[in-house]
């Protein structure tokens, strides 16, 4: 059956209304019965766009308005379908109304989903499984703190929980986390904009999201007694690549792109040469020649192994826990950027029994050695994995 909608402002003196105000006002037209009803939202006269039925402009609160109205919008072409008879009664209908809009707002999975439908176009396979990545942890989190997972509950408490989760349940990096909440952030603000929520993020729930102090490319300074401490620690053992690690970091702000373009020669007597597009040279003075001369010959025998695995931000939290130096963790695994590579076997990755198969038959066409087949395969034994040929 054909609905058509129309939004207008009523221009009656008799309702009350704040100065320079006026209620805006819908009317619905299913088959032959026609609904005028209050939908208790006002606007300013002048900022009212008669032809489009919106708020027009850069109005504050115009996105939250029109998002409302849009998703009334569908809750009445949803409640037509559903249920035609409600029209003729006007309560009826609009209890009808207020039930939608506010399962609709309610309901997260159904502002997700259709978040990701309209984004998705331009995104990217492996940006949308961060999405998905995303939703699954927001799921988890709700269902291990007891809660259910709603657009009303993304209030700033339960950020906080989530960022703590994050942090020491999933073990996930600085920068992770930062751009899980920036991802969420996003989700938010299309939400409000589609009526899904009815107020903006207040201020401590925006900080949550867009953390005001996170730069990473701040250059890390140490303090005496702490650069001291270090020093220390690293002549007092043979072999501690974390803490010459962590100082050669704090010296030269070199980042993991550039660190891995380092060689045994790149230090010619007190200056560092930094090859790259960056080229430059540092100049160091004896302490700091010597850290560096040390992190070269570590780098060269292949201590840290590939600065964007996970080895890597083990290693900067293992040497700052024994320097105490806890408080520089989070900066110096910023400027070390996002390890990329995880440490277990691909095979985990693979469940689905017939991409395995496909998996392990492409490997076994590579013709490798026996041990390492059976270690990159997962199998236990020759005969394990011989089942799956």
């Amino acid at each position: 059956m054909n609905t058509k909608i129309s939004y207008f402002l009523y221009y009656s003196s008799n309702i009350p209304s704040k100065k320079g105000t006026k209620k805006i006002y819908c009317r619905v037209r299913c088959g032959e019965r026609v609904r005028v009803f209050s939908l208790n939202r006002e606007v300013q006269v002048e900022h009212w766009d008669r032809k489009s039925g919106r708020v027009s402009g850069r109005v504050p609160g115009a996105p939250l308005i029109n998002g409302y109205l849009n998703m009334a919008e569908q809750s009445i072409r949803a409640i037509c379908v559903q249920h035609p008879s409600a029209l003729e009664y006007r309560k009826t209908f609009h209890k009808l109304l207020q039930e939608e809009i506010a399962r609709r707002q309610t309901d997260f999975h159904e502002a997700f989903l259709n978040f990701l439908e309209q984004r998705s176009r331009g995104y990217t396979l492996s940006t949308v499984r961060k999405w998905k990545s995303l939703l699954g942890l927001l799921e988890k989190f709700a269902s291990t703190s007891g809660g259910t997972l709603t657009l009303p509950g993304m209030h700033a408490s339960f950020l906080t929980s989530f960022r703590s989760y994050l942090f020491h349940v999933c073990d996930q990096s600085d920068q992770t986390v930062a751009a899980y909440f920036r991802m969420l952030g996003s989700f938010l603000e299309w939400a409000g904009k589609h009526g899904y929520m009815t107020d903006t993020p207040r201020h401590d729930v925006r900080g949550l999201l867009y953390p005001a102090g996170y730069n990473k490319n701040e250059q890390i300074w140490l303090t005496e007694e702490e650069v001291t401490r270090l020093q220390e620690f690293i002549q007092s053992g043979v072999n501690q690549p974390e803490a010459v690690l962590l100082l050669t970091v704090c010296y030269t702000g070199l980042r993991a792109e550039e660190i891995r373009l380092l060689k045994r020669d790149s230090l010619s007597d007190a200056v560092l040469h930094v090859p790259g597009k960056r080229e430059r040279n540092i100049y160091l003075s004896e302490n700091e020649k010597d850290t560096i001369r040390l992190f070269l010959g570590f780098l060269a025998d292949g201590y840290y192994g590939r600065p964007y695995q996970a080895k890597l931000n083990a290693m900067l939290r293992s040497g700052a826990l024994k320097a105490g130096l806890q408080r520089n963790v989070t900066q110096i695994r910023n400027k070390l950027g996002e390890p990329q590579v995880r440490e277990f076997p691909f095979w985990k990755l693979v469940t689905m029994e017939s991409a395995r198969r496909t998996f392990l038959y492409r490997l076994k066409q590579k013709n490798l050695p026996m041990d390492k087949l059976l270690e990159m395969s997962g199998c236990t034994s020759p005969a394990a994995l011989a089942k799956y040929f």
